[in-house]
C-alpha cells in the first residue's frame, strides 16, 4: 500500500504537468514581435481593422515544455503501479534538468473592436502552468551511481508549483500621445480548476550513531481525489469517482481577480518598445483542498550507508551500494493531513515582457524581447534575438535564436499570412528537434487565426505603393 501510495504522490505532481502536454505553456516569444495572439500586449490591437473576431480552435493555441520524455513517461504510467525501476528512472531524468517546466495557453473566443475612442476587446482563454525542481544533493545522493558521499545536516527544497484555470478578460487601450504612447489594460475574472504547491524539504541527519532521512514542510493542492482511511488508521489517497472531466471543466467554485497591463512607445519611426505585465492576481481555491503533512523520518541502514570523516572534520555519509531503494526510504516521510483547510489562496504565474523592434529595411526588422515568468520561489528567464522579413506581399518568415529558462539551444521560426480579411500564424520555439531530438530538450508550437468581418468592400484594385514613381508631364497641343 506505501508504495503505491508514494507513487501516486509522485504522479500526481507531475500529472499536472502532463495534462499541459496533452493540451491544456505559455505563449511564443516570436508571438510578442509579430503582434499577434490576443493575450501578448493589452495596449496593441494586433490586427489593424475596425472588426476582429476568432474562435476555437483558431483563436490561438500555444504550448510549452522541457523534460518531455520523463514527463510522457510519467504521465503513461501514472495510473498503473509503477515498479521501483520505472520511479527511479524519472527521478533520474527530472534531476538532470535544472528546472522542469510545462505550460500552455488556449483562446476560446477573442474579439476586438477599433474606435475613435480607443480600442475594446474581450477574451475567453484556459491557462495552465506547472513548474517542479528535483534537483539537489540529496536526491543525487539517492539515484546517482556517481553521487558517493552526503554531507550531514545539509538540506535540499522540493519547490513545485502547478495551477489550471479559466480566465475571462475585458480589455481597453489608447493612445495617449499622438503617434507616440499606447497603454491599455484588461481586467481578468479567474475560475481555478486545480493546483498545486509544494514547500517541504528533506535531510539526512545523524542520531545515537544512527542515520535518519527527515522531512518538513507541506504540499497543498486542489484535485478530485478522495481520502481513504485503511483498518490501522493510516489514510490513502484515490482519484474520486465521482466527479468527471465535465464536472472538472465546469468548476466554478474557485473565483479569482487580476489585471494585465501593457505599453507601446514609439520612439522613431523605424524603432519601438513594448512593455506588459500579464497575470497580475489570485485564485481564492475552496474546492476539493488536500493537504500532505512533511514532517516524518525513516532510517538508512548501515548496509545501505557508512560514516565518514574526511582530512577536513567534515563528517558525510559514504553509500555502500549504487543506489538507494527511493520508495522504501521516503515511505514515512509524510501522511494526509488530518485537518484539511476550508480555503487556500494562491498567486498566479506572473508574466513580465519587454521587448524592442527595429526597422532596417522595407522588408527587414530585427528585435529582441525578454521574459521574465515569477511564481513564487520558481522563476525563470527567456530571451529572444529575432529577425522577420517579408517574402511577398502576404507572407513574412521570422527566425532568431532564443535562451528559455536555462536550455541555450533553441532556434524559433515562425510564419505569418496576412490578407485583406484576416491574418493567421505558425510558430515553433526550436526547429532543432525536427533536425535531431537529442539537440534540445524544448519543445513549443503555436497557431491561430484572426478574422476581420464587415470590411467596407473595395471598388478599386489595389495597386503597389512606388514611392520613386512621378508621373509624366503631358505636352498641351497648340
Amino acid at each position: 500500500m506505501k508504495q503505491a501510495k508514494i507513487s501516486y504522490i509522485l504522479f500526481m505532481i507531475v500529472s499536472l504537468l502532463g495534462q499541459i502536454q496533452e493540451g491544456h505553456a505559455q505563449s511564443s516569444l516570436l508571438l510578442y514581435q509579430l503582434n499577434e495572439g490576443p493575450g501578448v500586449n493589452p495596449a496593441i490591437l494586433p490586427t489593424p481593422e475596425k472588426y476582429s473576431f476568432s474562435i476555437f480552435p483558431l483563436a490561438g493555441t500555444s504550448v510549452s515544455y522541457n523534460s518531455h520524455d520523463e514527463v510522457r513517461n510519467a504521465f503513461d504510467i501514472g495510473t498503473s503501479n509503477p515498479s521501483e525501476e520505472e520511479i527511479t528512472d524519472i527521478f533520474k531524468g527530472f534531476i538532470h534538468q535544472k528546472l522542469v517546466y510545462q505550460q500552455a495557453d488556449i483562446t476560446w473566443l477573442s474579439l476586438g473592436l477599433r474606435t475613435k475612442a480607443g480600442n475594446f476587446s474581450m477574451q475567453v482563454s484556459e491557462h495552465a502552468y506547472g513548474t517542479v525542481r528535483l534537483r539537489g544533493n540529496l536526491l543525487d545522493f539517492f539515484v546517482e551511481e556517481s553521487e558517493t558521499m552526503f554531507q550531514l545536516g545539509n538540506e535540499q527544497n522540493f519547490p513545485g508549483e502547478g495551477i489550471h484555470f479559466r480566465k475571462y478578460s475585458l480589455g481597453y487601450a489608447k493612445e495617449m500621445l499622438h503617434r507616440k504612447l499606447e497603454v491599455g489594460f484588461r481586467a481578468n475574472l479567474y475560475f481555478g480548476k486545480s493546483f498545486l504547491s509544494s514547500d517541504f524539504s528533506g535531510s539526512i541527519t545523524e542520531e545515537n550513531e544512527r542515520f535518519y532521512v527527515r522531512s518538513s514542510g507541506q504540499l497543498n493542492f486542489s484535485a478530485p481525489v478522495t481520502i481513504i482511511e485503511s483498518p490501522d488508521g493510516s489514510k490513502d489517497l484515490a482519484a474520486s469517482e465521482n466527479s468527471n472531466a465535465l464536472d472538472y471543466l465546469t468548476n466554478t467554485k474557485n473565483v479569482g481577480t487580476g489585471i494585465d497591463l501593457g505599453l507601446k512607445y514609439t520612439v522613431s519611426p523605424y524603432l519601438h518598445v513594448t512593455a506588459s505585465a500579464m497575470n497580475l492576481g489570485t485564485i481564492n481555491f475552496k474546492n476539493n483542498l488536500q493537504t500532505l503533512d512533511f514532517n516524518g523520518q525513516s532510517e538508512l541502514t548501515s548496509d545501505k550507508v557508512s560514516r565518514q570523516v574526511l582530512e577536513d572534520g567534515t563528517v558525510v555519509l559514504v553509500k555502500n551500494v549504487d543506489e538507494i531503494s527511493l520508495s522504501e526510504t521516503f515511505e514515512n516521510l509524510y501522511e494526509v493531513a488530518g485537518d484539511q483547510p476550508s480555503s487556500f489562496n494562491t498567486t498566479l504565474p506572473a508574466i513580465f515582457i519587454a521587448g524592442a523592434n527595429y526597422q532596417v529595411g522595407t522588408n527587414l526588422s530585427v528585435g529582441l524581447t525578454d521574459r521574465l515568468v515569477k511564481h513564487n520561489k520558481l522563476n525563470y528567464n527567456s530571451l529572444l534575438l529575432s529577425a522577420t522579413t517579408q517574402i511577398t506581399r502576404h507572407l513574412h518568415i521570422s527566425l532568431g535564436y532564443a535562451a528559455i529558462a536555462g536550455s541555450y539551444a533553441n532556434i524559433p521560426f515562425g510564419l505569418q499570412y496576412k490578407w485583406p480579411g484576416g491574418s493567421a500564424y505558425l510558430i515553433t520555439d526550436n526547429v532543432l528537434p525536427v533536425l535531431d531530438d537529442s539537440l534540445s530538450d524544448i519543445r513549443g508550437l503555436s497557431f491561430g487565426a484572426s478574422f476581420y468581418p464587415f470590411r467596407p468592400k473595395t471598388k478599386y484594385q489595389e495597386v503597389p505603393y512606388l514611392p520613386f514613381f512621378r508621373l509624366k508631364k503631358q505636352r498641351r497641343n497648340r
